[in-house]
Order: structure tokens, then sequence, then C-alpha cells
């Protein structure tokens, strides 16, 4: 995925792409470009890549995922049942190395 950070026209975004197809020598069967797969992106716009949201330049995890795992740290708290502290600490890792402060937000 190609992502541009400033606002500029379609045109320029798909000629911009076929240079870099072009210049890094990408193999293209089919050398016309599929419009169907293609997605402007707006700096005003949400940006996601792999589950992680990229705006204004900070990087975060999703919103979900850390509302689940303050619900299990919760859950496991009030319950006293402990047996997902693993997975909890899998996913507070995982937070924490996209956010570093995640750690100090959540105790």
């Amino acid at each position: 995925m190609l992502y541009f950070f400033k606002e500029i026209d379609v045109v320029t975004s798909v000629n911009l792409i076929k240079k870099f197809i072009a210049k890094k020598r990408f193999v293209i069967d089919n050398p016309e470009f599929n419009y169907d797969k293609t997605c402007l992106l707006t700096p005003k716009g949400k940006k996601s890549v792999t589950g992680v949201t990229i705006n204004n330049g900070l990087i975060k995890a999703p919103k979900e995922m850390k509302r689940n795992v303050r619900a299990m740290i919760h859950k496991a708290i009030v319950t006293g049942d402990y047996k997902d502290s693993n997975q909890i600490k899998g996913y507070v890792a995982y937070i924490s190395s996209i956010e570093e402060d995640y750690l100090y937000k959540i105790y």
C-alpha cells in the first residue's frame, strides 16, 4: 500500500504510483491500472494499516482492542479469575509497542 500524506489530485497520484512501479521494476501482468483496487485517502480521513491507525503522524492501536483489554483486566480483577493473564499481558505488550504511554494510561 502507498500512502500520500499531502493533498494531491487523483491523476497526479496515479501517475506517481505508475512511476514508482516502473522504477522498482515490478512485474505487472496487466499494464492497465486497476481502479477498483485503488483508494485515495485524504489527510483528513482515517488511515489504517494492518489494524494500526495513523493520524496526524501519530500511530495508535485500535480503539476496540484497547477497550477489550480494559474489559478483560476489569473482569479479572472483579472475578478474581486470572486464567487469561498471559493473554492480557500479550495484548498489553502489543499495544505498548505501538503506543509508548499505554502502560501509564491503564494503571
